[in-house]
């Protein structure tokens, strides 16, 4: 037997121990879902990947045995439910209860779910060659207290120590560029954190309700900051703020739904505004961006109904997906030659936009695909731009790029006006096609 099948015991709820053969590989969906009655179980290790649910609602499960816990690292885990330590807590390997786990170092890398839920962890040691860390790999280890993270991991993955609610300190190693969303939410006894300059995005909540996050003493009026990142706002916030000098990153959702304030000042220091950075803020009517800034997050400033100009400075290289959408005050945007891609749907819902500038047509300098106007404003496909574009739009000044693609403008009947610059050499066919209104290029 190499497989066990889906739904193999599905409900088989007076199960109470089972026997998988050292030959298994794979376990399927639902497999064991709902015996509640098995209180413990061998896992093989050539298995490889366990399915959807596979132990969902395995209530009585106490403990799990393996013996090769690089083997174990390495199992493709669908979601939690599908590694029996969610139920069980406890792990053990040839027999005795791991407590203090070594990760042997013919171990590259850890797996989503691989150390779900088990509690019988106290200590991780993680070897240097070990490079990421999967989603949610040692989340509600609730006896955690110390881990190492190795240099030579880059990214920590969403919910990574999500609820390990007794480790009291964490040191991210330089190299690491990025943290996930939810890191280390719920790490309610956390109060030492360090990170490195080398990271350049943290994701949403990733330390909330951290005990660094609880103590008010930590907190710069109603902002905190952790060295050189500004993490959160209280929503309470108001008025006119000016970060910080020296803030490098505005992580995801820092000022998030913070919809009293009314302006904000970003230093040159700081050099990404985060995805949801700035997301609902509704009566934010100024934002004023340093020269610094180089990247504006996914969502950034969505729903930000209250503005009505902004000013992207030429230190910027991308603007995420969403990034202005529903700013439906702005009547003008001038996105500078800088800017070398524009995301999905950037400025959808800005629907009494007049003017827009921009450094080429589509979603990337010179790209082969999204090449058509309507992209940034949410159409699918240039055949949509009619329902895209605003009808509000009279004037479009194109600054950059050395080609427009076919059908780029088609269906824009409310474009009156349109530059093209000299360095355009090539225009694709129907590309004003159904322009009704143009009367000046």
């Amino acid at each position: 037997v190499m497989s066990i099948g889906n739904s193999a015991f599905y409900n088989c709820c007076s199960l109470t121990s089972i026997a998988i053969p050292n030959s298994v590989t794979s376990i399927g969906d639902y497999v064991f879902y709902n015996c509640s009655s098995l209180t413990n179980m061998v896992i093989p290790d050539g298995v490889t990947s366990i399915g959807n649910s596979a132990f969902y609602n395995c209530c009585s499960l106490e403990g799990i045995y393996i013996t090769d816990i690089a083997a174990w690292c390495a199992i493709d885990f669908y979601d939690y439910y599908s590694n029996p330590l969610y139920y069980a807590g406890n792990l053990y390997i040839d027999g005795e209860l791991v407590t203090e786990l070594v990760i042997p170092n013919s171990v590259m890398g850890i797996s989503d779910y691989a150390f779900y839920g088990c509690s019988s962890l106290t200590s991780i040691n993680i070897p240097d060659g070990v490079t990421s860390i999967g989603y949610s790999a040692f989340s509600e280890c609730r006896n955690l207290i110390s881990i190492v993270i190795p240099y030579g991991v880059t990214s920590i993955g969403y919910y990574v120590f999500y609820n390990c609610s007794i480790l009291t300190s964490i040191v991210i190693p330089d190299g690491v560029t990025s943290i996930g969303n939810s890191v280390f939410s719920g790490c309610s006894n956390l109060i030492s954190i360090v990170i490195p300059d080398s990271v350049t995005s943290i994701g949403s909540y990733a330390f909330s309700g951290t005990g660094y996050c609880i103590d008010e003493a930590n907190w710069e009026g109603e902002v905190l900051y952790i060295g050189n990142y500004l993490i959160v706002a209280k929503t309470s916030i108001s008025g006119n703020y000016t970060v910080k000098e020296g803030t490098t990153t505005i992580v995801d959702s820092a000022f998030e739904d913070c919809s009293s304030l009314a302006s904000i000042v970003i230093p040159d220091s700081v050099t990404s505004i985060g995805d949801i950075a700035f997301y609902g803020c509704r009566n934010l009517t100024n934002v004023t961006i340093g020269n610094g800034v180089t990247s504006i997050g996914s969502s950034a400033f969505y729903n930000c109904i209250s503005l009505t100009n902004m000013v992207i400075p030429d230190s910027v290289t991308s603007i995420g997906n969403f990034a202005f959408r529903g700013c439906g005050n702005l009547t003008s945007i001038v996105i500078p030659d800088s800017v070398m891609s524009i995301g999905k749907s950037a400025f959808s819902g800005c629907s009494i936009l007049e003017s827009v500038t921009i450094p080429f047509v589509g979603a990337t300098l010179n790209g082969t695909e999204d090449t058509h106007f309507g992209c940034i404003f949410g159409a699918p496909s240039y055949s949509s731009n009619y329902n895209y574009v605003p009808a509000s739009l009279k004037e479009v000044i194109i600054t950059g790029g050395n080609s427009i693609a076919s059908s780029a403008f088609i269906g824009c009947s409310s474009l009156t006006n349109i530059v093209i610059p000299d360095g355009v050499t090539s225009i694709g066919d129907y590309v004003f096609y159904n322009c009704s209104s143009l009367t000046n290029m």
